[in-house]
């Protein structure tokens, strides 16, 4: 008989507690005292509240930002650095901040959507839905008048799921081909149209609800797969 080939989970999904987390990624606290720390934990604290969830944000320095299904999001300053770095400081807090979002996205997975649908084997779909979350999440905060840069916004993206480049921006072919690839144009769309057709009523103003992050899923298969 062949031997049963087992999924690796998606992301890290132990139910570790946080003490052991800290000591097993070398994690630390943020400082509210430093500016950086500071905006991020109270984004952290508005994305809870807009999606229902309880994340919390420390520094880790063994493995790539990364969340975990105990509700942690492990930043790792290296890494974002050296993707964002070269940005003016501007882009560079909001593309911090999409980051952020996108781990939120995969806390919402893991409360909101079925297991099934975060195997290995669902990867794309997962981390597009986990994108589209993301940009629902600037455009609101754009909507709001608290942020400005929707172009940095979607270079953010595009850096992210592209890899480093030299010139701290992804040259124009790569941004087409990862467009082609189902990636990043979500979060521009979710910018453009807060209040998409059959999600919710305005995003821009109103929480999400369990709902809202199904059919938020749903959109991301559709908009890879529109002939599944």
């Amino acid at each position: 008989m062949a031997e049963q080939q087992v999924e690796e989970p998606l992301d890290d999904l132990s139910l570790i507690s946080e003490e052991a987390y800290k000591k097993e990624y070398g994690a630390y606290e943020l400082n509210p005292n430093e500016e950086v720390d500071n905006t991020i934990l109270k984004e952290m604290a508005r994305i809870n509240t807009w999606a229902g969830i309880s994340g919390k944000v420390v520094y880790q320095t063994v493995k790539g930002t990364h969340a975990n299904s105990s509700g942690i999001i492990g930043i790792n300053k290296s890494e974002i650095y050296a993707f964002y770095g070269k940005f003016t400081p501007e882009a560079y807090s909001i593309a911090l901040l999409m980051v952020l979002a996108h781990e939120a996205g995969h806390l919402c997975q893991w409360k909101y959507l079925a297991p099934a649908l975060t195997k290995p084997g669902n990867r794309l779909y997962i981390e597009a839905h986990a994108d589209i979350i993301a940009g629902a999440w600037l455009g609101r905060r754009l909507a709001q008048g608290k942020l400005d840069g929707l172009e940095a916004a979607t270079d953010a993206m595009l850096q992210l799921t592209g890899g480093n480049y030299q010139n701290g921006y992804p040259p124009e072919v790569k941004r087409k081909e990862l467009m082609e690839k189902g990636r990043s144009v979500l979060p521009a769309i979710a910018l453009r149209s807060l209040g998409m057709e059959g999600v919710g009523s305005d995003l821009a103003t109103q929480n999400l609800t369990a709902q809202d992050i199904k059919d938020l899923y749903d959109t991301a298969k559709d908009m890879i797969t529109p002939n599944r």
